[in-house]
């Protein structure tokens, strides 16, 4: 019953955390009036986004108890790890102001959260 419990409330989490993509999402393209971002809406959208990974990595830390099998849990990083990745690519795009650029990977982002943790509740 606990297994089935925790699958649950990662199910729930997940539809929490795909909730949050476009909240975020929503919120920044009213900031910058299009789908072009500005300087200060990049920046702000970078920090929402560092939150996100605080409450990912979290959760894979947590999920060891549960999530038993190697496969998977080097799934879920390899996961975490590239939306790092791409984090990390929209705050040095910013950086050297090519704002249209790291607009594209900020909904590149958006898309990858959505459907990743699509596919983790899918997968586990």
């Amino acid at each position: 019953m606990g297994t089935h419990k925790n699958v649950k409330s990662l199910k729930r989490d997940g539809v929490l955390l795909i909730l949050f993509d476009l909240v975020i999402l929503a919120v920044s393209i009213e900031q910058a009036q299009g789908f072009i971002f500005t300087a200060p809406t990049l920046k702000s959208i970078v920090l929402e986004f560092i939150v996100y990974m605080i409450i990912n990595i979290w959760w894979a830390m947590d999920s060891k108890n549960w999530i038993t099998d190697g496969r998977r849990r080097r799934f879920i990083w390899s996961y975490i790890l590239f939306e790092v990745a791409i984090l990390l690519g929209i705050g040095l795009l910013t950086i050297i102001s090519q704002f249209a650029a790291a607009s594209v990977l900020v909904y590149m982002l958006v898309l990858y959260c959505i459907f990743g943790v699509w596919l983790i509740m899918r997968y586990i």
